[in-house]
């Protein structure tokens, strides 16, 4: 069982547009572009971390079938989300892959690659390259 925990807790500091999660693609906010193609892959659980803008984001994502958790302490970095999230995943959790709200263009063949190599290589880290690139 692999869960996937959706980093959404950002203060969009450099983005002067406001809140990157919350601009729209085809009239539809870019975190649920990104919870879409995660919810289509091969995961058994999403956890949605939210921090900044947490009531907004919450109506936002309401209708979705996601584990949503609250990170009071956001604006002290990526970390303390990442670690709010894998404070509640499932116990039977074998893996976790680590999503980027902003990321609406990976396809969920791309998450599936990384869960398929987990299950290849469950002793080490999977780190996704592109062009040879980190």
């Amino acid at each position: 069982m692999v869960s996937a925990i959706i980093l959404a807790a950002g203060m969009s500091k450099r983005m002067r547009l406001g809140n990157k999660l919350m601009l729209e693609k085809n009239n539809i906010p870019i975190i649920i572009h990104t919870i879409k193609n995660v919810f289509k892959s091969n995961v058994s659980e999403i956890i949605v971390v939210l921090g900044n803008e947490s009531k907004i984001m919450n109506k936002i994502l309401k209708t979705l079938d996601v584990k949503i958790i609250y990170n009071n302490m956001y604006k002290t970095g990526i970390s303390s989300s990442i670690k709010k999230g894998l404070d509640n995943i499932d116990a039977n959790c074998k893996g976790v892959l680590i999503c980027l709200g902003d990321m609406p263009m990976i396809k969920t063949s791309t998450y599936n690659k990384i869960i398929d190599a987990f299950y290849n290589n469950q002793k080490k880290n999977i780190i996704p390259f592109f062009n040879n690139k980190r």
